[in-house]
């Protein structure tokens, strides 16, 4: 999955590019629950960075934590 963003910052009209790419390393089920387990990495050499992501299924609404 790529995440790409343009904006125009306030000081003048260029627009910057940021383009983000995501994988998913690996994701463990378990009933109601889910962890992932993800590599973000951004453009240039070895710019990446690892987070983790825990779902949860409880009464009907769906909980989530993000560790990046």
């Amino acid at each position: 999955m790529t995440w790409s963003r343009g904006r125009t910052p306030a000081t003048g009209n260029r627009q910057l590019q940021l383009q983000l790419q995501l994988q998913m390393v690996e994701c463990l089920v378990n009933g109601s629950e889910a962890a992932r387990c993800l590599r973000s990495r951004w453009p240039g050499p070895q710019t990446f960075s690892t987070g983790i992501e825990l779902h949860s299924l409880r009464a009907g609404a769906l909980h989530a934590r993000f560790f990046h």
